[in-house]
């Protein structure tokens, strides 16, 4: 059930633009302290055409609600 609603159902939603989906994507692995997904999170970003400075600020706009110290890692 878990894989098919992340990978299906909810992933098929489009509530939210690519854009702003490619913003929240980096900002996980810094939530949840998941070090190895940063990179296929950032990569998936940077092939929906967000600007690098762009998730770069919505990582770091992220520490303010995760952890500071998390944030310092990811970047």
């Amino acid at each position: 059930m878990v894989p098919n609603l992340a990978w299906g159902a909810i992933r098929a939603r489009s509530c939210l633009p690519c854009t702003a989906r490619s913003a929240i994507a980096p900002t996980v692995p810094n939530a949840g302290c998941h070090w190895e997904e940063l990179d296929i999170r950032v990569n998936s970003a940077l092939r929906n055409r967000m600007p690098a400075d762009e998730i770069k600020e919505a990582v770091i706009r992220s520490a303010s609600y995760c952890s500071t110290p998390a944030a310092n890692i990811t970047l």
